[in-house]
């Protein structure tokens, strides 16, 4: 995969990466978003609590227990990108805990504006939760991180 030269936003700071705001979309650029969002999450509860976490994930939305085991990027892919120009432009992730087999459980949903261009909608000009924000993904990690802490 060759990523094309473009910013997306980035908890504090525009940063270099594989998209041009309100450009088409590969969808495998997008996943590759995707994938840094799930990295994301884990460095910044890594920066916050001192400890060290795995890259092994699942998933469940914020209402009921219905959970997404396997490829959680492919999944949030599945769930925010339409087509080239249309993509869900707010997708909540919050790290929630630690299970028992090391996996951690990412909670998340899909806010309810209609999809448009990557960049085009305000929320990408929002800084997201706690853990900052990739692309159209807001990241949470307060909880995690007070029962997880040093």
């Amino acid at each position: 995969m060759s990523p094309t030269s473009g910013w997306w936003i980035s908890s504090l700071r525009a940063e270099s990466t594989a998209v041009t705001l309100c450009e088409k979309m590969k969808r495998e650029d997008f996943k590759a978003i995707a994938v840094e969002a799930l990295e994301q999450l884990v460095s910044r509860a890594e920066q916050r609590t001192g400890r060290q976490f795995s890259r092994l994930f699942c998933f469940r939305g914020l209402i009921g227990d219905d959970q997404i085991d396997g490829d959680i990027a492919e999944y949030l892919v599945n769930m925010t990108f339409v087509d080239e120009d249309h993509i869900f432009p707010c997708f909540d992730l919050f790290l929630e805990e630690v299970l028992s087999d090391g996996r951690l459980l990412v909670r998340g949903y899909r806010a309810g504006y209609a999809p448009c261009a990557f960049g085009a909608h305000f929320t990408y000009e929002t800084l997201g939760h706690d853990a900052g924000r990739v692309g159209p993904f807001k990241l949470g990690i307060g909880n995690f991180v007070d029962r997880n802490g040093k």
